[in-house]
């Protein structure tokens, strides 16, 4: 076991060096073959390889060509109000683009792509369209739809129904999605493992009740939730939570003791090994920061009074998810813990009620739990809106914190938990990373920013700087993105401008920035 959880802590460590350096292709097969040499050779120090794995398919699999204008691409794209770039010339991408086209503006699921590039702005991509070719599983999700639009539901509902089956959340409105964000309960619309473990069970329940055998009831249950997962497609907490649902499924079908724990850092190792972008993605982090409280945190501190047990399941979950919610919305939640305990319990009984609903209407008898399904969601919908006017349920932040430095806090409790005397020596790296990290000069293609003197540099205006914008108290831009941005306190530059604030001088050169720091 301890084995697993280091080759997991390794893969990680290995995506996250994948974010710190820029490796090439060549790099990235010299370790493919290290990698080759060492499984063929040695056999201990295995865990070298688990850090090596997914910065080996991210330098190879992982595309690093930004688009151009007045090129030709093949795109793979998911559309749902907004239309995101998966894959350009059949590689993933490593930074998210956008594409801006009317035509496309209705389409729900996967595509293909052969776009002509006519302009990039600020990741958002317009052109024409040449080819387009759609995803052979959107037909089943196409089905899936119109079951749920079919069903005797308000349209506040069946708009709730497509964000937990499909994913599909074009049709929620702005306040809604607020409302859910702020009272905490944005997981509820985000197909996690909860909505894997419900389809799981359901299945496992209708494949019973028909009279299928043992292995074949988990066998069509594998076979369905496989499917599912292809319909829902390069979503990472469906990946995380369909490998380790697999797991199960594959050790009842050859008797095998399952064992969930391993299966979660299976689930890890396999997802950032294939996929070492997820290491960024908010749904895989907040469903891999959940689980590890509710496998990890949670058992440590569990106690024989049942509701008890609630409410600590509940804290250790929001302890695991908080470094998540912090780093990705600025805001600490104070008090969404008390709700969450209502919104969790009465969340899990509509979701399986909804999934219900699709598959007895599809047997031409949805109206059978439609009317209670309305009732609960009704219930649920007062709550979250009640909830959402409640002052101070999340306190907003103004320092923001490293990825790195979550996870530094993730190992620390992990250490805790274990009771290893390396805890003492984790904290203290810990409190003086985070010294360093308060100083540390955040550089990109978009922006530079001095957190020590609160400046920011723009280099390309997008909503990425928004957040860095409103706590800089000296905004610094050339003339020709200046009136991009709004600041009280702006520097416009020229070419050969150079602006100095305390020691710290910034210079605009040949349409470039550099910075000295003076003594």
């Amino acid at each position: 076991m301890k084995n697993i959880e280091t080759y997991a802590l390794s893969t990680i460590i290995g995506s996250l060096i994948l974010l710190i350096i820029k490796v090439n292709v060549f790099l990235g097969i010299s370790l493919g073959v290290i990698i080759t040499l060492y499984l063929l050779y040695y056999k201990k120090y295995r865990v070298i390889i688990f850090l090596l794995i997914p910065i080996f398919f991210g330098s190879i699999f992982i595309s690093k060509e930004e688009i151009k204008e007045n090129s030709v691409y093949k795109f793979y794209i998911k559309a749902d109000g907004n239309v995101t770039i998966k894959a350009i010339n059949n590689f993933p991408v490593g930074e998210k683009y956008y594409i801006k086209n009317t035509n496309l503006e209705n389409l729900a699921g996967f595509y293909t792509l052969e776009y002509r590039v006519l302009k990039v702005e600020n990741k958002s991509v317009d052109g024409e369209i040449l080819y387009l070719k759609e995803s052979v599983f959107n037909n089943f999700r196409k089905k899936i739809r119109q079951i749920i639009e079919s069903l005797n539901f308000s349209s506040g509902l069946k708009n709730f129904s497509k964000a937990i089956i499909l994913g599909e959340k074009s049709d929620l409105s702005h306040e809604t999605v607020e409302n859910y964000k702020y009272v905490g309960a944005s997981h509820i619309l985000s197909i996690s493992g909860l909505h894997v473990g419900i389809v799981i069970y359901l299945s496992l329940l209708i494949f019973n009740f028909f009279g299928f055998s043992y292995r074949y009831k988990y066998s069509l249950t594998f076979i369905l939730l496989t499917f599912y997962t292809m319909v829902l497609r390069d979503n990472p907490s469906v990946v995380r939570a369909y490998i380790m649902g697999g797991i199960f499924l594959l050790s009842k079908i050859f008797f095998e003791k399952s064992d969930v724990k391993k299966s979660y850092c299976l689930a890890i190792i396999v997802s950032l090994s294939i996929y070492p972008s997820f290491i960024e993605d908010i749904s895989f982090l907040l469903s891999f920061g959940a689980l590890f409280g509710i496998l990890y945190l949670y058992p440590v501190y569990k106690n024989k009074n049942e509701y008890l047990n609630i409410f600590i399941l509940g804290i250790s979950i929001q302890i695991c998810t908080l470094p998540f919610l912090v780093y990705f919305f600025g805001a600490l939640p104070l008090f969404s813990f008390f709700p969450n305990i209502f919104i969790v319990f009465w969340g899990e009984i509509l979701i399986t009620l909804i999934f219900l609903n699709v598959f007895l209407n599809f047997l031409k008898i949805g109206f059978i739990l439609a009317p209670i399904t309305q009732l609960f969601y009704d219930i649920f919908d007062v709550f979250i809106n009640t909830c959402s006017k409640i002052p101070f349920l999340n306190l907003e932040l103004k320092k923001n914190i490293s990825i790195y430095l979550l996870f530094l806090i993730f190992l620390n409790l992990f250490l805790i938990i274990k009771k290893r005397k390396e805890l003492y020596y984790g904290l203290m790296v810990l409190v003086v990373f985070y010294q360093i990290e308060t100083y540390k000069i955040i550089e990109n293609k978009q922006m530079i920013y001095f957190p020590q003197y609160k400046v920011i540099v723009v280099k390309k205006p997008n909503e990425q700087i928004q957040n860095y914008l409103s706590k800089s108290n000296v905004v610094i831009v050339d003339k020709k993105n200046s009136e991009k941005i709004v600041h009280s306190n702006k520097y416009t530059v020229n070419n050969g401008d150079k602006v100095t604030i305390q020691n710290l001088e910034i210079i605009y050169m040949k349409n470039q920035f550099s910075y000295k720091k003076h003594k």
